[in-house]
């Protein structure tokens, strides 16, 4: 179990990451049962019906061979359990229901009020969020649809199948936190953060953002974690870790990619607008840090950071600012362009230059500097430039 702290962009809130969001929640679902005195069970029913008294637990039979489906009749918490069969429920408008699927039976849950948990089964199954929100979603191994409402502050949990995640709520934020399936997330609301846990380096996923903020943040995995980010027309910020391997595009909008204290892939090659990269500055992580960046069609800021940094430019007109890590720092930039620039350090120009006239010389083709605490600059197949400091 582990606190997460995302950096969202109403501000910075915790959420806990398990390795199975579902297991818990269900857990949680039963304690609730076996405690409440006021929970009325209705039996175990198959076929069309209403849920009659608030509190009521439904128990969906495994002995049918239809869909259930389930109308609350009063205004309250409703608990629901099925397993084998497909569960079609209308949620309370009071909100705070409960759905558990157990087992392969597929479940649509069109929520009311505010607060609901829904565990999906193994099933193909289908949330639509409603105007309230604070709604619990967590995924199953099925083929699953979450389409969140409206309302503020829902959590999604991806399943270990396919889950296609909707956010769409133009006031407030979601957040979505995709687990070891395939996942898919329209992040279209006016604040969304996407979270990937270590689970999901098996497996692959796309997020696509939209004309608000978008904030990704990646889980440290030891193996490769692959995603493709889709910048919107809003701002998207991504925060990497070790294993990330992101493939990001743009055509508007802002992006900054901050990386962590680890191995990480960016290919930008995609970006049509510039995007910042800001490397790890901690001097300290550099000894385990080797990280490619690939810029874009637009004018991009790197920021090197600790390690060693493999930057591609695109001919985009970058801006390269070095940092002087120290000895332990490497920094290769490839195909350096007429119309990209550097910056070394925060040096004025007179010192740039002379710094490229008394530390740096020609080996097989390509120019190297060293800076003042250590720090090796490689630039592959130049011998020289002039005019494009800054």
């Amino acid at each position: 179990m582990t606190d997460v702290t995302i950096p969202g962009g109403a501000g910075n809130f915790t959420i806990t990451v398990t390795a199975n969001a579902a297991s818990n929640l269900a857990l949680d679902f039963a304690v609730a049962v076996a405690n409440d005195p006021n929970m009325t069970d209705i039996g175990n029913v198959t076929g069309t019906g209403d849920a009659s008294a608030a509190g009521a637990l439904v128990i969906v039979g495994d002995n049918g061979d239809d869909a259930s489906s389930f109308t609350p009749l009063a205004a309250g918490q409703y608990t629901y359990a099925g397993n084998l069969f497909p569960l079609e429920i209308n949620g309370s408008s009071a909100g705070r229901d409960t759905v558990l699927g157990g087992g392969s039976g597929a479940i649509t849950y069109d929520a009311a009020g505010d607060s609901n948990r829904v565990i999906f089964s193994d099933g193909d199954s289908t949330y639509n969020g409603g105007s309230s929100g604070r709604d619990v979603i967590a995924g199953g191994d099925g083929i699953d649809t979450v389409n969140a409402g409206t309302g503020n502050d829902n959590t999604v949990f991806a399943g270990a199948g396919n889950t296609l995640i909707n956010l769409n709520n133009a006031q407030g934020s979601d957040v979505a936190v995709l687990m070891a399936g395939d996942s898919t997330v329209n992040a279209l609301g006016a604040s969304d953060v996407v979270y990937a846990s270590a689970a999901l380096a098996a497996t692959a996923g796309t997020i696509s953002g939209g004309s608000g903020v978008l904030d990704f943040v990646a889980g440290a995995s030891s193996t490769i974690m692959r995603l493709t980010i889709e910048g919107g027309a809003g701002s998207t910020d991504m925060f990497g870790n070790n294993g990330s391997c992101i493939t990001f595009q743009n055509t508007g909008g802002t992006a900054a990619y901050i990386a962590g204290g680890g191995n990480e892939t960016l290919n930008g090659a995609g970006a049509e607008a510039g995007f910042a990269f800001f490397g790890d500055t901690v001097a300290a992580d550099a000894s385990s840090i080797n990280q490619t960046l690939i810029g874009g069609q637009g004018a991009d800021f790197f920021s090197t950071g600790g390690g060693n940094e493999t930057i591609f430019s695109r001919g985009g007109g970058g801006l390269f600012h070095i940092n002087d890590l120290g000895p332990s720092t490497h920094i290769t930039i490839v195909s350096l362009a007429s119309n990209d620039w550097i910056n070394f350090a925060g040096l004025k120009v007179q010192q740039e230059q002379a710094l490229l006239k008394n530390d740096s010389h020609v080996s097989d083709g390509s120019l190297f500097v060293t800076l003042a605490h250590g720090t090796q600059v490689e630039f592959l197949n130049v011998t020289s430039f002039d005019g494009n400091l800054t």
